[in-house]
């Protein structure tokens, strides 16, 4: 007998941008045949993510590392509750995003570029936003296969194992060999990660 327990971790209050959203019930830009509008849906008929007051989503827009901070943060609930700065030189400890940064620094769930900068206005790519995603959700990456997650993926490239985690897991839209890690992230393709990592199927055999 086969027993199935579907499991929905839905995780509240994150924010998709900064500032200028309001909830709709459709967004004006997004057609039913995006191929990410039932993971953008579910998410803000959850209360999860919002669009604009304009009644867009802007599914293409890109976001920077300080907005998908503060998004992977609010959505999973972390206390910020950091007072010490970072030692990027380039971070305005009065700026909004400054308790997401000192909160994620403190927990070693970031790091800063070899020069030493944070670069928070830069936008996040695929990989960056992957390993904070690990990082916060406390990925286990010690029983990944030895095997190429995708044809254009080193294995002895730093991100691999975080690519490897998240395919194995079901949390990626691409079933092509190649899976382009420097491309940056949209807002659609966020709202896609996240609403498969924080969805957990759990299938038990009796």
């Amino acid at each position: 007998m086969k027993k199935t327990a579907a499991k929905l971790l839905i995780i509240l209050g994150i924010v998709a941008n900064i500032g200028q959203l309001t909830a709709f019930a459709d967004f004006s830009d997004l057609a039913e045949t995006h191929k990410n509008y039932a993971a953008i849906i579910y998410l803000q008929e959850h209360g999860i993510i919002n669009g604009y007051y304009d009644g867009t989503f802007k599914p293409n827009n890109s976001v920077n590392r300080a907005e998908f901070l503060k998004i992977i943060l609010n959505g999973s609930q972390v206390a910020l509750d950091i007072n010490q700065a970072t030692p990027f030189p380039d971070v305005n400890h009065n700026a909004w995003y400054a308790p997401y940064l000192k909160k994620a620094y403190s927990q070693g769930w970031i790091n800063g570029y070899p020069d030493g900068t944070f670069k928070p206005e830069q936008t996040i790519n695929k990989v960056e936003a992957l390993k904070v995603l690990a990082k916060v959700q406390n990925w286990q990456l010690d029983n990944l296969t030895n095997t190429k997650p995708f044809n254009d993926i080193a294995l002895n490239e730093w991100y691999s194992p975080y690519i490897a985690y998240a395919k194995d897991h079901q949390y990626l839209e691409e079933t092509s060999a190649l899976f382009f890690p420097a491309m940056l992230m949209t807002r659609a393709k966020i709202s896609e990660i996240i609403y498969r990592s924080l969805t957990v199927i759990e299938i038990a055999d009796e």
